[in-house]
């Protein structure tokens, strides 16, 4: 609009030389009442933009309508894949941690029929514990099932540390039985007995 408007602006400047021009070349047969005035130009050159709404039951607002809830509808699906595929994924690593504790307070036997314990690391009952504050904070689909979980192995983890249950097999049995619960509830068998 403003780019029209210089050249609107310079073509009226140049308009009494332009008819002057044309009246050199036309000689007698010139009529200046052919030629609009400056003021006359000037009206039909203007230009004015008038803008109006366009009513609800046109058929352009039903499919702006239409491809705006399409793109909802996408979008949204898209974002639940995302919020599914996290979820999974913290569940899984919710899940191995909680086998490799449950594997580590079992026991194996050697070769020579004794009984030996599995060694257990401050590192995964670290791990372990990381894990129930971060997802505390992080549930993003507030699955109930994973709250209860992650509340309980919480519970479970209270207060013991990886010494104790390497040196005490009551601590040892009882941690092992109440993960093998949690580990339950997510159909997930005991990977072996203490």
């Amino acid at each position: 609009e403003v780019a029209f408007g210089v050249l609107a602006e310079d073509f009226v400047n140049n308009y009494d030389s332009i008819v002057s021009d044309m009246a050199f070349k036309q000689g007698d047969m010139f009529n200046r009442n052919d030629y609009p005035t400056r003021e006359q130009v000037m009206r039909k050159l203007g230009l004015h933009l008038y803008v109006a709404d366009v009513p609800m039951q046109d058929f352009r607002c039903q499919i702006a309508q239409d491809l705006a809830e399409d793109l909802f509808e996408n979008y949204n699906q898209q974002t639940q894949q995302i919020i599914d595929n996290i979820v999974d994924e913290q569940s899984e690593r919710f899940i191995a941690v909680m086998e490799s504790i449950s594997h580590c307070c079992g026991v194996m036997e050697t070769g020579d029929g004794k009984i030996r314990k599995r060694k257990i690391y401050d590192s995964t009952i670290q791990k372990a514990r990381e894990m129930c504050e971060t997802f505390k904070q992080f549930n993003l689909s507030n699955n109930q099932a994973m709250e209860e979980a992650r509340a309980s192995l919480e519970i479970v983890l209270n207060g013991v540390t990886a010494e104790e249950i390497r040196e005490s097999d009551a601590v040892r049995a009882a941690v092992k039985d109440d993960i093998d619960d949690i580990l339950a509830k997510f159909g997930r068998p005991a990977t072996d007995s203490f």
